[in-house]
């Protein structure tokens, strides 16, 4: 809320600070530079 304004903002984390969804995004974002493809990193959210 503090950084972004809203409850829930995914993105990755430019600033250094982000909750575990984003840097979640940043590991997947390395990954694939890494040569991961993105259909190997797959990303599953639960609501409940």
């Amino acid at each position: 809320m503090q950084q972004y304004g809203v409850e829930d903002y995914w993105t990755i984390p430019v600033s250094g600070r982000g909750g575990c969804e984003d840097y979640a995004l940043l590991k997947r974002q390395r990954l694939m530079r890494a040569g991961w493809p993105a259909s190997a990193l797959l990303m599953t959210v639960v609501l409940g």
